[in-house]
């Protein structure tokens, strides 16, 4: 997986550039396999060579990227794609596996993502949850739970749905913005600085399940994360910076913390 031609090349790239990274040096080195015609068998060397490099988490993003770009045929037909990820043909002949699912699902595809098929399928069940389920479409649901051949995946999926009837039986939606934020331990600040707008609520509570306030952490981290992707003003980041030191959790606030600083320098 070393061949001459690609010592030349950067053996070529190092004398140029000396003070090159060990992490761009094997990314280099991924991009000039994309660009090659290969084997199915070569593909596969690469996908566990990415495992092998100890590189990190952006680099590996890139290259997974790269090498998804060169070798899967994005035009692949819902019925091959679903045949890829073993869902079983019941998702098909139901219904259960709409357009709108498929090509949700392709545009997050990554190549040799298929060995953990169970996540594309556990993930399928997650969007359902958040359709309008119909008693047909709830029974469908529950059969498919026991048709898939991940049986202990299918009993968590059950088990989320058990969690959604019971949310939709026994949890008052129309609480206030205000009472939400308590029952998440969001400190008050939140609410005064202005982050936690109406729009971030809603999103919340769309998703939110009857006991999940027991880990209120994970729906104050996907806060953090979802002003990541808003225009970051500087009083904003000023605001966010001091969020995630109030937070009752400082683990899960260093870690915002460390987020925060690598967008900014990923963004300069």
């Amino acid at each position: 997986m070393y061949p001459d031609e690609l010592f030349r090349v950067q053996f070529a790239d190092y004398k140029a550039t000396p003070e090159i990274s060990r992490q761009q040096i094997i990314y280099k080195a991924f991009c000039w396999w994309a660009q090659q015609d290969v084997t199915t068998d070569r593909v596969d060397k690469l996908l566990r060579l990415i495992i092998y490099s100890n590189l990190d988490d952006d680099t590996v993003t890139l290259i997974t990227k790269e090498l998804t770009q060169r070798f899967f045929d994005f035009s692949i037909s819902k019925e091959a794609f679903a045949k890829l990820l073993d869902y079983p043909d019941e998702w098909l002949s139901w219904g259960m596996y709409p357009d709108e699912l498929f090509q949700l699902q392709l545009g997050y595809y990554e190549l040799g993502s298929e060995r953990s098929s169970e996540h594309y399928r556990y993930s399928a069940f997650y969007w359902w949850l958040h359709q309008s389920l119909t008693p047909e479409i709830t029974e469908k649901y529950r059969k498919l739970t026991q048709l898939d051949p991940d049986a202990l995946m299918g009993e968590a999926a059950r088990q989320d749905l058990v969690r959604k009837e019971l949310t939709q039986r026994f949890f008052d939606f129309s609480i206030s913005k205000e009472a939400f934020a308590k029952l998440m331990n969001y400190p008050d600040e939140w609410l005064s600085w202005g982050m936690y707008p109406d729009e971030l609520f809603q999103l919340q509570l769309g998703y939110y399940e009857l006991g999940s306030e027991s880990s209120s952490e994970s729906y104050r981290y996907r806060a953090f994360y979802w002003w990541l992707h808003q225009i970051l003003t500087p009083k904003i980041i000023e605001k966010y910076q001091k969020l995630t030191q109030l937070d009752p959790d400082a683990l899960m606030g260093k870690s915002a913390r460390q987020n925060l600083e690598k967008f900014l320098e990923k963004n300069r």
